[in-house]
Order: structure tokens, then sequence, then C-alpha cells
């Protein structure tokens, strides 16, 4: 089993920071040292760009659920960080391709925790691709299309079911449970929690494209 480390979940997200801590549920952490910094648990983080951020993170909460004590090295944030709207949501939650086997592309959505991992898996996103091609789902726009040769196989891939709602461990099939989507429908899809369905996204799309038809 590969260890949850700060550091690890920051850098399979697309983070990076000076000094990154990291609590599963996100109630307790020692003090950042190092900026730029962020407290991460399972769902989510709350970067800080700079000390001055992080002092008035500690400084100006008026809720007395934050508590820092700086001679035993520890921050304590009743209810977790989930709670302070300084905290940005993990877009989606995924356990790490170490962690299975990799003969089983198994995910137990209770404990996942990394945005987009499979959905950046090189072998579940050629599966995808394979069986529903290379235009995307949501807008139907084709890379290589728009862009000629520069755009020959590029897409994103989005795991249709929230892992977070799958209580079991179960085997992941790309080809039932994925579908490609540009990076600007995937961001859309996931610009609520749990994310929006491709069917969703398709309306959105067309209302858009009809009141600006007017």
């Amino acid at each position: 089993m590969t260890k949850v480390t700060a550091k690890r979940i920051a850098k399979d997200a697309g983070l990076e920071f000076e000094h990154a801590l990291y609590r599963r549920t996100g109630d307790w952490y020692h003090i950042l040292e190092r900026f730029p910094g962020a407290l991460l648990d399972d769902s989510g983080y709350i970067p800080f760009m700079i000390e001055k951020d992080y002092k008035s993170f500690v400084k100006n909460d008026t809720t007395g659920h934050i508590r820092e004590n700086r001679d035993a090295n520890t921050l304590i944030i009743k209810n977790g960080i989930s709670q302070c709207k300084e905290y940005i949501h993990f877009a989606e939650r995924h356990v790490f391709p170490e962690q299975l086997d990799p003969n089983q592309r198994s995910e137990g959505a209770a404990i996942s925790i990394l945005v987009n991992r499979y959905e950046r898996d090189a072998g579940a996103r050629k599966l995808c691709l394979s069986k529903w091609g290379l235009s995307c789902m949501a807008c139907t726009v084709n890379f290589a299309h728009v862009y000629g040769s520069l755009g020959e196989g590029f897409m994103h891939v989005h795991h249709l079911t929230p892992l977070s709602s799958i209580k079991t461990e179960y085997v992941v099939d790309p080809e039932r449970d994925m579908r490609p989507v540009c990076p600007n429908c995937h961001a859309m899809l996931h610009r609520q929690e749990p994310p929006y369905s491709i069917d969703e996204l398709r309306t959105i799309l067309g209302k858009v494209a009809q009141s600006n038809s007017n």
C-alpha cells in the first residue's frame, strides 16, 4: 500500500506547495512554517500563498473554531477545514493506482481521495477512447478537426459516477464508466459536487446556444 501523504496528494492533484500538511479528518495539524503552503484533508484543501495569509486565517476567525498553539506546534480546527470558507473541494476523489491490483481496476470510493486520478490513467483512458472515440460527448468538439495533426489523440475522459456515492468495492470498466469530454466541458461538469451529468451539460449548452441566437 502506498502511504497517503500531503506531498503525494498535492502532486497527484496537480498542486505544488513548499509545505503541505494532511489529516484525513482535517481537524488538527502541525503549524505551517513554509510558503506557499496548504492544509489538506480527503476532499480538498486550503492554500496559503504567503505567511500573512495563514496568520490572517488563524487571527481573523470569529467562530472560535480555530485554535493555534505554537508551544505545542498544533493547529486545531473544530469540525475540520471543510467547514471553512477558504476551503477548495477536489473535483472528484480517487484511490492511488499503486494501491490497486494492476490487473483489476478496483476503486473503493468510501476511502478514495485524489482528483481525477483514474481520469489521468493511461490504460483506462485508452480503453475509454477506443470505445467512444475522440469527440466530446457534451459539445461534440474533436480536436483533430479543429487543430489538425496538433490535436490528434487529445481528449479528456470523465468518470460518470461520483466515486464518493459508491460505498462498496467495484471494478472500474472504462468503456462503461467513463466518457470522452473536452477540457472545457470537463471543468464545467465539475463545477458542482456531485458533478453535472453529461446530459445536463448538453441541456445547458443547448439553452445558451438558443439564447445567443435570439
